[in-house]
């Protein structure tokens, strides 16, 4: 992705993310990231086997109020040996996943796919998201960081 169309996509993100906070809506609301392009495509499919062709990468509001209830407190975060979750951190999911470093591949506590990225950008930050085969979607998860 080019460098102007991640600005336009984070000012989007960011606008989404402030909206979802501070609505706290029980109905989902979806954003659009990006459509899984042939060559990330075969990434994926190379480090984790998921043959995601077709797949559109999204966040939703409830992954976004579920990584700052998770991993939004300051003090809960440091006992954890991390760093809070700020609502600007959303804005770093495009550059996140096109670092390609997927670090695990497995099921979450719901049993379903997820891909767990990890990133330095000025901190470490992991991004994980979650495959919904039936939408084709790759949807966020959860997001938490730590210091480099």
């Amino acid at each position: 992705m080019k460098s102007a169309q991640i600005k336009v996509l984070q000012a989007k993100i960011a606008e989404f993310a402030k909206a979802a906070i501070g609505n706290r809506s029980k109905e989902q609301s979806l954003l659009t990231i990006n459509k899984i392009t042939k060559a990330e495509a075969g990434k994926i499919k190379a480090k984790t086997g998921f043959d995601l062709i077709g797949y559109f990468r999204v966040i939703d509001n409830f992954g976004v109020l579920h990584t700052m209830s998770s991993h939004g407190d300051k003090e809960k975060e440091a006992s954890r040996g991390q760093l809070a979750i700020l609502q600007k951190d959303f804005e770093l999911i495009p550059l996140i996943v096109e670092s390609n470093n997927i670090i695990y591949k497995g099921k979450n506590r719901q049993g379903r796919d997820v891909i767990l990225y990890e990133a330095e950008i000025g901190n470490k930050i992991f991004y994980a998201e979650e495959i919904r085969t039936r939408q084709k979607h790759l949807i966020i998860n959860s997001m938490w960081k730590r210091k480099k």
